[in-house]
């Protein structure tokens, strides 16, 4: 009886383990599809309300404190940056002052608050 009971939990942790397998694979499609090289622009509102908005495009100007870009719709987005934004260039963090027209780049930020994220890359 014991051992059924040890092959039952077994079994159960088997599904439980490929059904988490399962979700993390439709986790990332839907990750690759949202916010792969086609992102434009997205509002994403977390379970806690925050909100933040993530724009992907062109760097067409900076300015001391301020990155502005032009989306492939040609809309164009100022944002702040503040000493705390989080800035990579190919994955690498680097300064601000890295940053220059024609890199493509995707900001995450909260309404009209300071960048958190900027991804940075030549692409």
């Amino acid at each position: 009886m014991r051992r059924i009971g040890s092959v039952i939990a077994l079994f159960a942790a088997f599904a439980l383990g490929a059904a988490t397998l399962s979700f993390g694979a439709a986790r990332d499609r839907v990750s690759d599809l949202l916010f792969g090289p086609r992102l434009m622009r997205a509002e994403v509102v977390l379970t806690d309300g925050t909100d933040y908005l993530v724009d992907h495009g062109r760097i067409t100007a900076l300015a001391p404190g301020t990155l502005t870009l032009t989306e492939a719709d040609g809309r164009t987005v100022t944002v702040t940056l503040a000493p705390a934004t989080q800035i990579t260039f190919n994955g690498i963090p680097v300064r601000p002052r890295i940053l220059h027209r024609g890199m493509q780049a995707v900001v995450v930020h909260s309404g009209t608050g300071p960048a958190v994220i900027v991804q940075a890359g030549r692409r």
